[in-house]
């Protein structure tokens, strides 16, 4: 049995990727797409310190012209890396730099499930601030505080969180609101209270209304030497801002977020179950979503990334608490995140929205091969006015605060610009100088004929090489 020898042993670890936020996620998920196998500790440390390297040199004024007084500046700017307040972020944590140059970061304790190295359900954290701890006796009389040196650490409870999403459905994106329909289950030691969340972005207009997604009596509970466990059933409507500067080769994020109500990060932190889940890997989560369908009531998008990670919001407010107020503290809370990537089928909005366009190009280009006297104002005005009320149309189904020019519109603009050659065409024409017979029209007619197809060529190019 893989592991049996491993199995609940304790180990201390600078990376644990169960406890990483989104940017050491994404780094495990790009290391196991190029080497097909998960990151260690010493790899993620060999990028860590890449990273220390590129941050020092963005902190820094070198000019590569002057290779020793370069290395120097860098060797200055990275010593500057010596505080909380300094620190960059590495893989999975915050790292900054000692007296002596070490680096001084955070350790997590971990324990073996199986093959699985996982975060422990306890972890200690050092309190920055002693000012913003309340009843300190207390909690150092009940083990949520310990004493270690000069340091003060508090206990923090892990809870594994997973999140099985069973369908995704209803994307809006007049209010970028989509329905979620999830199991999400929880493991943790201890008395805490770990189900008492707040998702952030519950569906906007209940959250302004008041409402909130709150979870009902669990489906399933289990309690296994002091382990316990429960499961939830959810189904609700949630907000993501939508960026429609592309549209329609946009690329969208879906997300489900929750935090806790009460306890703030130094006392609680959701970490995601690499064990319940089996694997959290893009390329596995979309085959395991591929085969339970759980996008097949949207046909219009695609999915591209999956992403579970916990990461800190913070509560800009004091809440007028006094012991924020004295210690310049944020108020910080764990939170849990599934992020899915999705983009629009292209093909598919194609056929439905812009074939009626090329109607209107080629309708607009065989213009040019009537005779000139049926080229009248009247008619290329009114294929400009339903050309007009076409583009509005499509517009009206993007959110009313969208006021920015979106990557359909410049589409548009090509066809208004073909158009206005042909009024202007038109209005040559019945120049004098023209009506006279000194220039032939056939000339600017043929003028009009190549022009139109090359100016719809270039122009199509450009689109395509900015937007594909």
């Amino acid at each position: 049995e893989p592991g049996f020898f491993t199995n609940g042993i304790y180990a201390i670890a600078p990376i644990i990727f169960d406890i990483s936020d989104d940017g050491g996620q994404q780094f495990r998920n790009e290391f196991e797409k190029q080497y097909k196998q998960a990151p260690g500790w010493v790899a993620t440390c060999y990028y860590d310190a890449a990273k220390a390297i590129v941050e020092a040199i963005k902190r820094s004024d070198i000019t590569w012209n002057d290779l020793p007084k370069d290395r120097l500046m860098l060797k200055e700017s990275l010593a500057t890396i010596n505080s909380q307040e300094t620190a960059f972020k590495g893989a999975t944590r915050n790292i900054y730099f000692d007296y002596y140059g070490n680096a001084v970061a955070p350790l997590f304790v971990g324990v073996f499930d199986r093959i699985n190295f996982i975060s422990a359900f306890n972890q200690l954290q050092i309190i920055p601030d002693l000012r913003a701890v309340v009843n300190l006796e207390e909690q150092l009389d009940s083990g949520e505080i310990v004493k270690v040196g000069n340091n003060y650490m508090v206990k923090t409870h892990i809870v594994y969180t997973g999140m099985d999403i069973n369908e995704i459905s209803h994307i809006d994106q007049k209010t970028s609101s989509y329905l979620v329909d999830f199991y999400l289950w929880f493991r943790y030691q201890g008395d805490i209270p770990a189900d008492q969340i707040e998702f952030t972005n519950y569906g906007i207009e209940r959250l302004d209304s008041g409402e909130k997604l709150t979870l009902k009596e669990p489906i399933d509970t289990d309690l296994n030497d002091d382990i316990k466990y429960k499961v939830y059933r959810v189904k609700g409507d949630f907000h993501e801002k939508f960026d429609f500067h592309d549209y329609p080769f946009d690329h969208q994020t879906l997300s489900a977020r929750f935090r806790h109500l009460n306890l703030t990060r130094d006392k609680l932190i959701y970490v995601v179950d690499l064990v319940g889940m089996r694997d959290t890997t893009t390329e596995k989560v979309l085959k395991n979503w591929e085969r339970a369908r759980v996008f097949d009531k949207i046909t219009d998008w695609s999915v591209e990334n999956a992403t579970f990670f916990q990461d800190t919001v913070i509560n800009d407010s004091t809440l007028g608490n006094r012991r924020f107020i004295d210690t310049d503290s944020d108020i910080e809370y764990s939170r849990f995140n599934v992020v899915i990537k999705i983009k629009r089928d292209l093909v598919s909005f194609s056929i439905k929205n812009l074939l009626p366009l090329m109607f209107f190009v080629v309708v607009g280009y065989l213009f040019m091969f009537l005779p000139f006297d049926h080229m009248s104002v009247e008619a290329v005005s009114g294929l400009l006015l339903a050309i007009v009320f076409y583009h509005l149309s499509l517009i009206e189904g993007l959110p009313e605060g969208v006021g920015y020019v979106v990557a359909l519109d410049y589409a548009f603009f090509i066809v208004y610009v073909l158009n206005g050659l042909q009024l202007l065409m038109v209005v040559i024409g019945n120049s004098e100088r023209f009506q006279s017979g000194k220039i032939k029209i056939s000339k600017l007619m043929e003028f009009g004929r190549v022009a139109f197809p090359v100016i719809l060529v270039v122009y199509t190019s450009l689109l395509c090489w900015r937007y594909l």
